[in-house]
């Protein structure tokens, strides 16, 4: 959908219904929608006014078991309502582009996704490793 499509959407209440699914409160509601207009704006601010697409990660509490996964434990697991939202949008020139809050933008290409010592312990190396892993599929499509 068009980012100013969205925009027009979300603020005369379309998706209201949508984002109460999401976050139950309707109290936050006129919160949880600028929050939404407003990360759209800087999106189209740093990359343009276009086709793109909303995703909502929510965070989640452990209760008991923390990291325990980490060596095939159990942990149980909640989510909460906070989340982290992103405005993506494909693209064909092989290259993620991040930007989060007041950070500076990341840059990764496809074409270098191999881990460097330099880079070790930063967000650019997590990216890297999460694409490393999807690329890697045996069933993979690049």
């Amino acid at each position: 959908m068009n980012t100013e499509i969205m925009i027009e959407k979300i603020q005369s209440g379309e998706f209201d219904s949508k984002l109460l699914d999401v976050y139950v409160d309707d109290k936050l509601l006129d919160y949880q929608k600028s929050r939404y207009v407003e990360a759209i704006r800087r999106f189209e601010k740093i990359y343009e006014p276009g086709e793109a697409k909303i995703f909502s990660a929510p965070g989640r509490s452990e209760v008991g078991g923390n990291h325990t996964d980490h060596q095939y434990g159990t942990v149980l697991a909640a989510s909460i309502n906070l989340d982290s939202i992103g405005i993506v949008r494909a693209t064909n020139d092989n290259v993620i582009r991040l930007v989060s809050d007041e950070y500076e933008e990341i840059v990764i290409s496809l074409d270098d996704i191999l881990l460097k010592q330099e880079e070790k312990e930063t967000t650019t190396a997590l990216i890297k490793g999460v694409v490393s892993g999807f690329l890697n599929k045996p069933d993979s499509k690049r």
